[in-house]
């Protein structure tokens, strides 16, 4: 498991972790995305981020979750074929959704470009 938050407004649980939506094998690492009320019963939402830029072809990697200006932002790393592992940002579409269901990837990704 990667991290879990709590929004006070939205009194919801998040969890992510890696995942490979295509089967049990390694590649496509993505973070799968679930929620709770009550930390016991955990409701599957929609992967939250996968590999679909030039800058995470090969893969959305381990990371972290914190609050910034009550925004939930996701730091986590992002492999380019050529330049390897950086820095990426992504952010909730529509942060008054409680379920947090869609992620934007930072227009300035990555944020910390690897030299």
């Amino acid at each position: 498991m990667r991290l879990a938050f709590r929004l006070p407004v939205q009194s919801r649980y998040h969890l992510f972790f890696q995942y490979n939506p295509f089967g049990p094998i390694w590649g496509n690492m993505s973070w799968y995305h679930v929620s709770s009320t009550d930390l016991v019963t955990w409701e599957p939402l929609p992967v939250a981020l996968w590999p679909n830029s030039s800058y995470d072809q090969l893969g959305v990697f381990s990371g972290s979750t914190t609050i910034v200006n009550d925004v939930p932002t996701i730091a986590y790393t992002c492999v380019d074929p050529v330049r390897g592992q950086q820095q990426c940002f992504a952010m909730p579409a529509n942060t008054s959704d409680p379920f947090l269901v869609d992620w934007i990837k930072n227009s300035a990704n990555p944020v910390i470009p690897r030299e």
